[in-house]
């Protein structure tokens, strides 16, 4: 009977300490994905402002501007794109492959860190306004596809 208990208790042990573990790695994720980055592929230029829980994308090319609401989970990014949904309504979105501070490797997407003024996260706090936030994207848009 005694050792019933403490298997019961070991197993009990070892699931928090996965969950503690679990959430401290998310929590880095979440520190290292912050900021401004931008894409390449398929010839398409693509910039994002990730903060904690939300991800923003914006195409000139395209004229939008995308939010959705992100977790993550292991190495894995879930998203929630109708903000209606209930919370835990998170699909698989990417999974993280390599972080470094200026690259993010996805399975399919690789994001280059963007260190500029008039970025996407300054229109997206209102310090600067959408003309002048899309007059900087196509210079930056046409300096990358430039190097790439």
């Amino acid at each position: 009977m005694e050792n019933k208990r403490k298997i019961r208790i070991n197993i009990i042990l070892l699931i928090l300490m996965i969950n503690f573990t679990s959430c401290h790695n998310n929590k880095e994720y979440v520190n290292k994905l912050e900021g401004n980055w931008y894409s390449i592929q398929d010839n398409t230029y693509l910039e994002y402002f990730i903060k904690k829980n939300e991800i923003y994308v914006y195409s000139v090319a395209a004229g939008y501007l995308y939010k959705y609401d992100y977790i993550i989970r292991n190495d894995s990014i879930f998203n929630k794109l109708d903000e209606n949904l209930k919370t835990d309504d998170y699909k698989f979105y990417n999974k993280i492959l390599k972080i470094s501070p200026d690259t993010l490797h996805f399975s399919y997407r690789k994001l280059i860190r963007l260190d500029n003024e008039n970025s996407l996260e300054d229109l997206i706090l209102k310090k600067i306004n959408k003309e002048e936030y899309v007059a900087s994207n196509l210079k930056r848009e046409e300096k990358n596809n430039r190097s790439n």
